[in-house]
């Protein structure tokens, strides 16, 4: 994404280079912080158990350890790449963007409340409730940071969300038959609670 500087003052220019040059040496960092050996010496341990837990599931579903670690990577490399645009308040430049990062606060929400239900009694209906918040997300995250990554990134979005969201892969998830599935899950929501709640993402 080029800036034009055209119209800007010599040190309003000076200034928006520097932190483009620092937002893209933070997002090449996140290349190096999706390293699952790395990542958990940067990742809280609590987010770490999340990520751990999910590529359980994800293996489990696949049976290939491989997939699940490409989902993890990835989920670690686009969370990064999303933060770096928050911190340095890139997001709230764009048009509607603290709205529609309010919109994905609460369809996040949404899906914890879901996953929480479908712990304890799975059907149909709930688990495409779910599907559909993964792609309002998935959506929402397109239309918040979208402008500020490669195709290649956002391929990677979609990667995840449409792993996460695949009707199978959330029929194994909440599977009534596979009692560790339902001990991974509690202990991802107990974990994913505690971090929303001390804002940790």
């Amino acid at each position: 994404m080029e800036q034009n500087y055209a119209n800007l003052s010599p040190n309003h220019v000076v200034s928006t280079i520097a932190q483009s040059r620092s937002i893209r040496f933070q997002k090449k960092l996140c290349k190096i912080s999706s390293n699952k050996y790395i990542a958990k010496c940067f990742i809280p341990t609590r987010l770490n158990r999340v990520l751990n837990n999910l590529h359980r599931l994800a293996e489990g579903f696949s049976n290939n350890n491989q997939i699940a670690n490409r989902l993890i990577q990835k989920i670690v490399k686009s969370g990064n790449k999303f933060k770096v645009l928050y911190s340095n308040r890139i997001i709230f430049s764009s048009p509607n963007g603290e709205q529609l990062l309010m919109q994905l606060r609460g369809d996040f929400n949404g899906i914890l409340t879901f996953i929480g239900i479908l712990k304890t009694y799975d059907c149909m209906l709930s688990r495409f409730t779910l599907q559909c918040l993964f792609r309002n997300c998935q959506g929402l995250i397109h239309s918040i940071i979208g402008d500020h990554l490669t195709q290649k990134s956002l391929d990677r979005i979609d990667f995840i969300f449409n792993f996460i969201s695949d009707a199978d892969f959330l029929a194994y998830m909440f599977n009534s038959k596979l009692t560790l599935n339902r001990a991974i899950i509690v202990e991802i929501i107990d974990d994913l609670r505690v971090l929303v709640r001390d804002g940790l993402i």
